[in-house]
Order: C-alpha cells, then sequence, then structure tokens
C-alpha cells in the first residue's frame, strides 16, 4: 500500500495490518485529498479484488478474500480426550493441505493449509506427555496452537512426517493445522495420530533395565584381546532423540533409532583410564550409551559414518549400549570395545611418536639465526586428536592429524624461552610431544585460526611436532612451521 497524504508526503507498508495484509496510519491526519494506491507483492497476479478499510480508531482486520490459516475459524473436526485414553494411538482422518500460509501462523510455521484448524482437541491433561503426528504421501507438515496460546510447528520429525511433542501438556484446547510443504500440490487425505506414547503411537522411552538384545559381558580393565568385538544388528523403531528426553545428556547428540532394550550390556571393573565403544557398518549408524553414572554419551559419525563414544576416565559400573541407524532400517553391525582407540584398529587412530616425521627434522640451539626457523609442510590427516591417546591433566586438542610426527624439532636452548606456532589458510591446530613425555596442544592461540605455543623455560631435547587441520577435508593443505626464541605479537 501507497498513501499520499495533502501535503505530499508518502507512506508506504507491506503487512502492518496482520496477516500479510497492508496498512498505514497517519497521525494528526490533516484535511484534503489522499491518494491509495493497493499493489500485490508478487508480479503476474493479475487484479485480485480486494477491499481499502477507512477507519479513525484501528485498523480493521476483517478480510472476506483471505484463506490464511486463523485461529478464529472454524475447525473442521472436534475431539475431546483426557489423560488415559483407551485406543491409544488415537488415528483421525483429516486433509491435509489448502490455499493458506501457514507462515501467517508463527514465523516457525511452514507449508500450506486449510483456513480452519483440521482438528480442535479438548485435552484434560494428566501426568503423561501428548504426541501429535501427521502421516500423508507428501511431504507434510503440522501446526499447534496449545492452550496457552503459543503455536508449536514442525515438518520432517520422521522422515518426511511431521510431529510435535508435549512432555508436559496443559489442559485445554489444541487447534491443530495439518498442512503440505508444496505449495503446488493439491489437498489430499492424511491420517493424524494423537498419542501418549510417542509418534506415531510408538512408545520411544527407552527401557536401561530392559534384557539386552544381543547379550552382555563382564571386563576388567586391561583386557585382551583389546578391541572386544561383538555381533549385533542396529536400529530400532525408537527414536534416540526423544528416548533421551528428561535424561541428562553429557556428550554428544542423540540420534537415530533403535531397540526399546540395550542393544548390549558392559560390566566394567577396575577402569585403567580411557574406555572407547564404537560400532562399525556398511549403514549409516549411531550410539547412544547409558553410563554408570545415569548420564547418556552419543555420537554419530566420528569416524567417517561410525561413530565411537569415548568416556576419558572411566567409571566401573554398568554400561547400557544402544546401537542405532540414522535411518528407519536396521542393519547389521559390529560392536567394538577397547581401551585403544574407537574401530576395529584402534591403533590406527593413535600417534607414532618414533616413526619417521613427514618432513623432516631439525637442530638448533639457543641464538639461532635465522630467527624464526620455518619449515614447510603439509597440515591435517586422518586420526582424530582427541583421541590419538595423549594424556595430560585438562588436555584438549582437537582437530585431525597424521599418525607420523609432521616434524621433529631437537632443541639445546639452555631452558629459555621458546616458541612454536603454524601458519596456513586454514584453520589448523598443534600438538606437541615434549622432551619429558607430556603433551602440550593448542587451537587458535597464534591468532587467525593459526594454532601456536609459549614456553617459558624450554627443555632441551626431542619436541614431536604434529600440525592439525581443524576440519578432517583439509587434509593436505600447505601450511608453515614456526619455532622462535624472540616473542612473536601473539604471545604478547
Amino acid at each position: 500500500m501507497i498513501v499520499r497524504a495533502p501535503d505530499g508526503t508518502i507512506s508506504c507498508d507491506d503487512d502492518g495490518a496482520g496477516s500479510f495484509n497492508p496498512g498505514v496510519a497517519i497521525d494528526n491526519a490533516a484535511s484534503g485529498r489522499y491518494d491509495v494506491w493497493l499493489g500485490s507483492f508478487s508480479p503476474g497476479v493479475g487484479y485480485p479484488d480486494a477491499v481499502v478499510h477507512v477507519a479513525t480508531d484501528a485498523f480493521i482486520t476483517l478480510n472476506p478474500y483471505s484463506t490464511a490459516p486463523s485461529a478464529d475459524a472454524a475447525p473442521l473436526q472436534t475431539l475431546s480426550l483426557r489423560a488415559g485414553f483407551r485406543n491409544d494411538p488415537r488415528r483421525i482422518n483429516v486433509m491435509a493441505g489448502g490455499d493458506g500460509d501457514m507462515a501467517v501462523l508463527d514465523w516457525s510455521c511452514v507449508g500450506q493449509s486449510s483456513q480452519g484448524a483440521a482438528v480442535a482437541l479438548d485435552y484434560e491433561a494428566g501426568d503423561l506427555p501428548l504426541y501429535i503426528f501427521m502421516r500423508s504421501e507428501n511431504d507434510g507438515t503440522l501446526a499447534v496452537r496449545a492452550p496457552d496460546g503459543t503455536f508449536h510447528c514442525n515438518d520432517d520429525q520422521i522422515e518426511l512426517n511431521p510431529g510435535v511433542a508435549f512432555s508436559e501438556p496443559e489442559s485445554g484446547r489444541y487447534l491443530i493445522w495439518t498442512g503440505l510443504l508444496s505449495a503446488s500440490r493439491p489437498a489430499e487425505s492424511a491420517s493424524l495420530v494423537i498419542s501418549e506414547l510417542g509418534f506415531d503411537g510408538v512408545d520411544n522411552r527407552l527401557d536401561v533395565a530392559g534384557r539386552p538384545r544381543h547379550g552382555e559381558r563382564r571386563l576388567t580393565g586391561g583386557f585382551l584381546p583389546d578391541p572386544v568385538s561383538v555381533q549385533l544388528t542396529a536400529g530400532g523403531p525408537v527414536d534416540l532423540g526423544m528416548g533421551t528426553t528428561g535424561g541428562v545428556v553429557a556428550d554428544g547428540w542423540c540420534v537415530g533409532s533403535a531397540t526399546r532394550e540395550p542393544s548390549f550390556r558392559l560390566r566394567f571393573d577396575e577402569p585403567m583410564g580411557p574406555l572407547f565403544i564404537s560400532l562399525t557398518s556398511d549403514a549409516d549408524t549411531t550410539l547412544a550409551v547409558n553410563s554408570p553414572d545415569g548420564a547418556w554419551y552419543c555420537n554419530d559419525d566420528a569416524i567417517g559414518l561410525d561413530p565411537v563414544v569415548r568416556f576419558s576416565d572411566a567409571e566401573a559400573g554398568v554400561y547400557d549400549i544402544y546401537a542405532g541407524t540414522f535411518g528407519s532400517e536396521t542393519a547389521p553391525a559390529t560392536l567394538y570395545i577397547s581401551e585403544i582407540g574407537g574401530g576395529a584398529d584402534p591403533m590406527a587412530g593413535q600417534v607414532d611418536i618414533n616413526a619417521e616425521p613427514l618432513f623432516g627434522a631439525v637442530t638448533l640451539a639457543a641464538g639461532f639465526l635465522p630467527d624464526p626457523h620455518d619449515l614447510d609442510v603439509e597440515a591435517g590427516g586422518s586420526i582424530v586428536a582427541s583421541d590419538a591417546g595423549f594424556s595430560g591433566d585438562e588436555l584438549w586438542c582437537a582437530g585431525h592429524i597424521t599418525r607420523e610426527p609432521t616434524a621433529n624439532l631437537f632443541w639445546d636452548g639452555q631452558d629459555g624461552p621458546l616458541y612454536i606456532w603454524a601458519e596456513s589458510e586454514v584453520d589448523t591446530t598443534i600438538a606437541i610431544n615434549l622432551p619429558d613425555g607430556t603433551w602440550a596442544c593448542n587451537d587458535d592461540g597464534a591468532g587467525n585460526l593459526n594454532p601456536g605455543l609459549a614456553f617459558d623455560e624450554a627443555l632441551s631435547g626431542r619436541y614431536d611436532i604434529y600440525v592439525g587441520a581443524y576440519r578432517s577435508d583439509n587434509a593436505g593443505t600447505p601450511a608453515r612451521v614456526r619455532i622462535s626464541e624472540i616473542t612473536p605479537s601473539w604471545a604478547n
């Protein structure tokens, strides 16, 4: 809408009157002629019918032409349920799609639906959660207005089927719009599923006390052979994200689907350090592990599409292991339990400080020139630095590195200062095995995504230097290792 006032000033608006309807408000309106132009937001729509309202108190929002979804429009069906209702899940035939843009309801909503809600659910809440889910032939969407007036929208909860969950539902009316993502598709028949069990009526609770599907085993720290392997089937009907909701997720993001009971149970005695639990499969698999302290540890793609869950300082007790698949299908998989690393060959994920350095060795003594001494190398590798076998209090090592050192430094510095850093066009990291056998790591200490380490009283001896790439796909990127006794600007 464009309005030219009697004094010639121009006012414009798009959606000021709400629901994609324009409105211009003029304070202290002068007498005279007001010229009004009414446009369409998109070109090529012709000359659709419209009405212009003029009022002196507020915008008139009544729109006889609107097909936009509205909470004021009469719902197409009404249903009353109370917590603990029978015949759970309750399935209702609805029409998905329509002429109305669901974004009108709330910015988080997508798709097209009818103007009135497909179903008005009058619900008397109890202690159970409430799940609202829809299955349709094409990509569906859902919008639900809760009794408190808030909107809850979803597109792809399970594959292309939307779902909205309320862990602590309120009593009152839930207005439910059933939509289709594509505006070009005509409305089609769909099934709305209302349940207190889970999405689509599937119980998504995980039973950590249940009998494990593929057995259990007791291991003691230092066990051999390492790793222990177990053949199992990954996947199942339970959504791991929903199954871990309400619990403590200590690490990772819980995704995929698994069985309600654990896939495998580990009873671990006298731990001696880290513990690695991993899966390998031809399918995209996931892991969720309930640890002895009751918390959840989850992983998806630590090594390619294979998950690894790491406990840096494993506790004694029971580990309930859920082997999931990222999709809905089950798949054969191998579970590995190790104190060394993840995967079928955990040693392959460890560094070998005694291996020949990939880019040579350099010997330097105090007062060397030129300063800094530079060495051209390549950053990155296939080993995840955080799982490479480094040890140290509060040590955190990032990025991806090689098994062999990038370079070796033999240093005779008389306990003077020493600075080692790397520079590259990509985000790099550094890990150094020091002469006393301890490790030091850094990510962005030298600024501009470059890592750097400073040693005030550097020990004489061998420094095994690993230059990593923060992202695995940056392996092989050119980088430069710089060594100096002069304090660089980043160290200030």
